[in-house]
């Protein structure tokens, strides 16, 4: 269960898996923008996601972890909703080609990914 517990202002704090996270709006909504927005959580969290699904390929094919980044690009309508998303997963130039497909397929695998109903394409990067 997600519980919510009012903090002050505008600032939430909420209690998931036994942690506590806490959300604020910027000023601009009349918060104190202390914590991040609970959108800005949501993008986080899909971000997040998709990293641990590339950890998660990396370390079963035994991979470095470095210089493996993920970075989300939301597009938005004019109407200010999310119309798609760009998922970046940078990886070095080192990195093994035969591994790429892997990657990109184990990547699309988050759980998170899998509940957002605008597309969102994977794109790997060489850095």
């Amino acid at each position: 269960m997600v519980k919510t517990k009012y903090t002050g202002n505008m600032k939430i704090a909420v209690e998931v898996g036994g942690f506590t996270v806490n959300t604020d709006l910027p000023a601009a909504h009349k918060g104190d923008n202390t914590a991040p927005n609970p959108f800005d959580l949501f993008l986080a969290s899909f971000a997040a996601c998709t990293a641990v699904f590339a950890l998660f390929y990396l370390d079963k094919h035994g991979l470095s972890k470095e210089g493996v980044n993920v970075d989300i690009e939301p597009a938005y309508t004019k109407e200010g909703m999310v119309d798609n998303f760009k998922v970046f997963v940078t990886i070095p130039e080192t990195f093994p080609k035969e591994h790429e497909t892997g990657l990109k397929t184990n990547v699309e695998s988050c759980k998170v990914g899998k509940h957002i109903k605008p597309a969102h394409e994977v794109i790997i990067v060489r850095k």
